[in-house]
């Protein structure tokens, strides 16, 4: 019977912060302690074709008494370009971090990555990934 109450109690946490935090991993980071969390550090734009331009967002929630500001990025190329608040997280809220990406004319598997820099007590450094496909514009014949 233990056994069955510590399952439910487990599985009732995991539905929890599924719900909240819109990702077990997030729901476990703050289990862990962390009050700063992404829904998924990790997000995919599918495909786009050469030239074409995505856009990715990641769901930042701000679980402190204290407001959490942003203070900058750094990516692992030019073609990935945070757009983040300038006023910062208020407490016990959340925002869309929208992330543009501009893929060059390389065909394939696309990765880069993303730093965001914040004042968040524990939690100075995010890293986010941001993968796709890059597809070959198709030539119309005439």
């Amino acid at each position: 019977m233990t056994v069955l109450l510590t399952i439910a109690g487990i599985a009732s946490v995991i539905l929890w912060g599924q719900v909240r935090f819109g990702s077990v991993s997030a729901c476990f980071r703050y289990v862990a302690g962390d009050r700063f969390l992404v829904d998924s550090p990790l997000k995919s734009f599918g495909s786009v074709q050469t030239g074409q331009v995505a856009l990715v967002s990641f769901r930042l929630t701000n679980m402190s008494s204290q407001a959490v500001r942003l203070l900058g990025s750094q990516s692992s190329c030019k073609c990935v370009l945070p757009g983040y608040p300038l006023a910062g997280i208020p407490p016990y809220s959340s925002c869309d971090l929208k992330i543009r990406v501009t893929p060059g004319p390389m065909i394939g598997t696309f990765k880069e990555s993303v730093v965001l820099f914040t004042d968040a007590p524990g939690r100075r450094a995010v890293p986010l990934i941001v993968r796709g496909n890059v597809e070959n514009v198709p030539i119309s014949g005439r």
